[in-house]
């Protein structure tokens, strides 16, 4: 988990991840509900890091599981869970970033 990381955040490399990431985003996603923490934490690490750079791979059912996790009783899992739900939710996309109103100004968040 903590190799992959990296190599999400490289521009060089994200493109050539997709492949990988559509296999074997399933076992990524239900790795969060690992038993041990340190596993959950980074497996939702690298789910944020997948967010991040291949926004339309995370299904809506994914992203629930990793939502359930911000009331997890372990604080770093929880803290994690709380990152990437700040990252879904509240970081504007590409396709957003644009808007803009009808007197033609940018819409802020």
């Amino acid at each position: 988990m903590q190799a992959l990381i990296p190599l999400y955040e490289s521009e060089e490399l994200k493109s050539k991840l997709e492949l990988f990431t559509s296999k074997f985003k399933d076992r990524i996603v239900s790795m969060t509900l690992d038993r041990d923490y340190d596993v959950a934490v980074q497996a939702v690490r690298l789910v944020i890091s997948i967010l991040k750079h291949h926004r339309d791979i995370l299904t809506d059912k994914d992203c629930e599981h990793v939502y359930e996790l911000v009331y997890s009783s372990h604080r770093a899992v929880a803290q994690a869970a709380g990152e990437f739900l700040n990252e879904r939710l509240f970081t504007p996309d590409e396709d957003c970033a644009n808007l803009r109103t009808l007197r033609g100004t940018h819409l802020s968040n």
